[in-house]
């Protein structure tokens, strides 16, 4: 399902996002597949949850405040499943309290919306990349 990167030849990182606001999740997904990477958006936690194509992913990109479920349950229930990806936390509501929490559950970063330019795919990259030299131990 992702993207080939016709530079290196191996297939494009899968990105599993989602976020509540279509607005925000729609020019997300564009922003990533126009820098190559293959992307799986999702309304809801719950609906990435149940996508049993969730497990290829690379890379959670993943908002906070959500209706159904918040970001951090979501991360912890993809690690109880098994996936061992890096993930991201983006969110409106940042608070230094927010971002220990999420790191101690696993998040990679914590990215304050609105999103600046490149930051988010400079981010992808480094967690990713981080990711391959650990071995992608993040469970």
């Amino acid at each position: 399902m992702g993207v080939i990167d016709h530079q290196t030849s191996e297939k494009a990182a899968l990105i599993l996002l989602s976020d509540d606001d279509v607005s925000v999740r729609r020019s997300l997904h564009l922003l990533l597949r126009s820098r190559g990477f293959g992307v799986l958006s999702y309304a809801s936690g719950n609906a990435l949850l149940l996508d049993p194509q969730t497990q290829s992913g690379d890379c959670l990109v993943v908002d906070y405040l959500m209706p159904d479920i918040d970001g951090i349950s979501i991360l912890r229930k993809l690690r109880s499943a098994g996936w061992c990806g890096p993930a991201i936390l983006i969110t409106a509501h940042y608070a230094d309290k927010l971002a220990e929490s999420a790191q101690e559950a696993g998040f990679a970063a914590v990215l304050e919306k609105p999103l600046r330019d490149g930051v988010l795919v400079q981010t992808i990259g480094e967690v990713i990349s981080a990711g391959r030299k650990v071995g992608s131990d993040h469970c």
